[in-house]
């Protein structure tokens, strides 16, 4: 924790007035440097994040596929938008489209929904072995008709969030924060049916979760939503509501969708389902990684020391700021309070 050194992210307004290609221009301007440097590095993160044959085959096939994949129109013109700025220093079209869609499989995170004295709070940490993402995040609030109506940590480059609050704008609204976290699939040939079926599905996460936080004005709206996606990853989102243990995580992939709701004070989940904690993490499953390795004991950790002690704001704070929870590849913490639009992140 003493070598942490922590920075707010850089906060921008997208008008959701204005038409999709033109909502992004100004942060895309305003960071061109972070993204000249990810079209400088992408060719390093592909090698790293998934293998020698994706980096060396990324102008010629992964482009290609990467432009012809279907996307929600609005979010494919924001992309293009973002596009006609960046093309110039290497950072096509296509390259964008595959950022945005990796986030779905690549994020390996903690979430917790706590009742406090405070109300219902919602933490996360979000960790990618991926330093860059550090300088790419950013804190973005989505205005339409003139007020905000929700808001968001995401990357610069990404439209999606996996990470978000719903503003209370009428005495008909009811807030909500959401959430996604990482379900690694358990067998290698589960993973490429999985990359099949996001390549052809429209809706990656990030899209699904800010077209909820855009659409949907009541936590039961969301929660129904949710429930009813077809979506095509594996993965965990969590929903906090303003009523105390007004929370709930749904779970996705491998052929089931399972509904787990906060019935004490608190609700943790990491990436691993909750059958696994009495066999244990093996090896195998996690691959070797750390992060995946470690799911149980970011997990427990959360889990014993809040039970111990009258946690506030603050002490919960501190303990997401811990190891194992806050690690090496820990790109950001964030704490959302739904009750009054709260939302306070560190890179």
């Amino acid at each position: 924790m003493a070598n942490r050194i922590d920075k707010i992210p850089n906060e921008y307004t997208i008008d959701l007035d204005l038409p999709a290609q033109e909502r992004w221009i100004h942060v895309a301007f305003a960071e061109r440097r972070n993204l000249q440097k990810l079209a400088d590095t992408l060719p390093v993160i592909l090698r790293d994040q998934f293998n020698g044959f994706v980096a060396a085959t990324r102008k010629s096939v992964i482009r290609p596929l990467c432009y012809m994949k279907p996307l929600p129109r609005e979010y494919s013109q924001e992309i293009y938008g973002i596009s006609k700025l960046t093309t110039s220093y290497g950072l096509t079209y296509g390259d964008l489209v595959l950022f945005n869609t990796a986030l779905d499989y690549l994020s390996k995170c903690t979430s917790m929904i706590m009742s406090s004295p405070e109300g219902q709070l919602h933490f996360r940490t979000l960790d990618w072995g991926l330093a860059l993402l550090k300088d790419l995040t950013i804190s973005v609030s989505f205005k339409k008709n003139g007020s905000i109506l929700y808001k968001g940590i995401t990357f610069i480059g990404c439209v999606g969030l996996l990470t978000g609050i719903r503003i209370q704008r009428s005495v008909t609204d009811v807030p909500y924060s959401l959430t996604y976290n990482f379900r690694k699939p358990v067998e290698k040939r589960q993973s490429l049916c999985h990359l099949l079926k996001c390549y052809v599905n429209r809706t990656s996460v990030s899209f699904f979760l800010r077209s909820i936080l855009e659409n949907k004005g009541s936590y039961s709206a969301a929660l129904e939503t949710i429930n009813k996606g077809n979506l095509s990853c594996c993965g965990y989102v969590s929903i906090c509501g303003v009523k105390i243990k007004q929370g709930c995580v749904v779970t996705f992939g491998r052929g089931n969708k399972t509904e787990k709701k906060m019935i004490n004070r608190l609700l943790v989940q990491t990436n691993h389902d909750d059958e696994m904690e009495a066999e244990g993490i093996s090896e195998s499953w996690a691959d070797g990684d750390p992060l995946l390795l470690s799911t149980i004991a970011r997990k427990k950790s959360l889990t014993d020391a809040i039970n111990e002690r009258n946690c506030n704001r603050y002490t919960a704070e501190e303990l997401m700021l811990r190891a194992p929870v806050w690690n090496k590849d820990t790109v950001y913490f964030c704490m959302l309070k739904p009750k009054d639009g709260g939302m306070y992140c560190i890179v």
